[in-house]
């Protein structure tokens, strides 16, 4: 069974259609990098599969449960996926490991002690351990967005969304975060990954996904995508990239 499941999901603003009838599958362990063009519809599948955006119909289901279904099941829905934007989203009156221990203290109910203990081990492997009791105006870009990974982490989600979270960063600032990212993958995580950095897909993710107009133009390999792009549309969008 797929962990993740939409089915002929349909998602309009104001009568004009995002999405009419997409449909994907993402199987336990899959890291899926999702490529196209602006205002394709890869942010907006993102938001909707974490109810951030109500969808209009369809279905989509998370274990072969909807998650739609029952808006007032939305929070449980949540503590099971771990979404990380590109504006970082950390609450700016709160130090780094306040930010870290809230969603599995109050969210899990997770002994506030071992939460700590477990927020200071992972910042203590991303090398931020001393910025523990600093709050997110202190950090750089790089680190506030490490952090917001780490706050993913901490509420042990079945599946990760992570949209362009390297757009806000300066050009020294994304490698560092992409390591992250790439060690989650190493590690088995099953993650959606919006993202315009193709070494960085083609490096991480065993599926392409590539979206035009809220459809699936492909859906394949890596080396598949990049080496030999199957339509006229991806062919052109990584010439525009100066990819190929």
């Amino acid at each position: 069974m797929a962990i993740l499941e939409i089915k002929d999901m349909v998602k309009a603003y104001d009568g004009d259609p995002i999405f009419d009838g997409f449909s994907l599958n993402v199987e336990k362990g899959d890291v899926i990098a999702v490529l196209g063009p602006s205002g394709c519809g890869k942010s907006t599948m993102l938001r909707c599969i974490n109810g951030l955006e109500k969808i209009q119909g369809g279905d989509i289901l998370l274990n072969g449960e909807s998650v739609v279904k029952e808006e007032k099941d939305m929070p449980g829905v949540r503590k099971k996926i771990g979404m990380v934007f590109q504006s970082y989203e950390l609450f700016g009156h709160m130090r780094v490991i306040d930010n870290l221990t809230l969603g599995p203290v109050k969210a899990k109910g997770d002994d506030k002690a071992e939460a700590e203990k477990r927020a200071l081990a992972l910042l203590d492997r991303v090398g931020l351990k001393d910025k523990a009791q600093s709050y997110p105006r202190n950090l750089s870009g790089g680190q506030q967005q490490r952090v917001a990974i780490l706050r993913a982490m901490l509420m042990d989600p079945e599946i990760f969304l992570f949209d362009e979270v390297t757009a806000a960063l300066d050009p020294e600032m994304v490698q560092e975060v992409l390591s992250l990212v790439g060690e989650l993958a190493k590690e088995g995580k099953t993650m959606l990954i919006v993202t315009h950095e193709m070494e960085f897909a083609r490096k991480v993710a065993n599926r392409i996904l590539f979206m035009e107009e809220g459809h699936i133009i492909e859906d394949t390999g890596p080396e598949e995508f990049f080496e030999h792009p199957t339509t006229e549309r991806s062919r052109r969008f990584l010439e525009g990239l100066h990819y190929n």
